[in-house]
């Protein structure tokens, strides 16, 4: 499961650098609010649905950042897989940028599967996943950014991965991850939470 959060990442990452390859990156529509993954993906959906009508939702993930006492979206992340063809897009929607962009796309393998992630239908939100997570953080865990990733790899779930800000150049710590079932509100704690090491400054 490590394995597969490294290549995650590393996607990611690759994405908010703005390798794009052979995607394309378009402005928000004016006036473009979005509180929570649910609001950016009539828009995702679209543009993967431009690329394949079949296209489906795989996974969905935010990227949290802490302003005062409110946590808030700075930026999501859609894959969309057409199992036909076994080939996914990846879509951001970013903020702060103020545009969308579609990464060009993959193949179907390791780390993107052909499993449907419901983030209309679901009950709970990457909001909602966040609120259970934040309950079973240690009060020495000084948080600013979380990553929640919802997929459907096990079960319908919210996978909410902390970062830990350490004191002077150290790089910042990945704390680990916290499984919220979105269907139940289920709470999965990873085992590396044993080692208090990772909420110390």
């Amino acid at each position: 499961m490590s394995k597969r959060l490294l290549v995650w990442f590393f996607s990611l990452s690759l994405t908010a650098c703005g390798w794009m390859g052979q995607g394309y990156v378009e402005d928000l529509p004016e006036g473009f609010r979005m509180e929570r993954l649910r609001d950016g993906y009539a828009l995702a959906e679209k543009a993967a649905q431009a690329w394949s009508p079949e296209a489906y939702l795989e996974s969905a993930t935010g990227i949290y950042q802490l302003e005062g006492d409110r946590w808030r979206i700075r930026r999501g992340y859609y894959i969309f897989v057409d199992r036909a063809r076994m080939r996914y897009v990846g879509i951001t929607v970013d903020l702060e940028q103020g545009h969308l962009a579609m990464d060009p796309p993959g193949r179907v393998g390791d780390f993107v599967t052909t499993a449907h992630f419901d983030l209309v239908g679901n009950p709970l939100d990457e909001k909602a996943a966040l609120t259970q997570a934040l309950r079973h953080l240690p009060a020495d865990c000084k948080v600013q950014k979380a990553i929640i990733m919802g997929r459907a790899y096990l079960d319908q779930s919210w996978w909410v991965h902390f970062e830990n800000p350490r004191r002077g150049f150290l790089s910042p710590l990945f704390l680990p991850t916290i499984f919220v079932n979105a269907i139940t509100g289920e709470v999965r704690l990873n085992s590396g939470w044993e080692k208090r090491a990772w909420c110390r400054p």
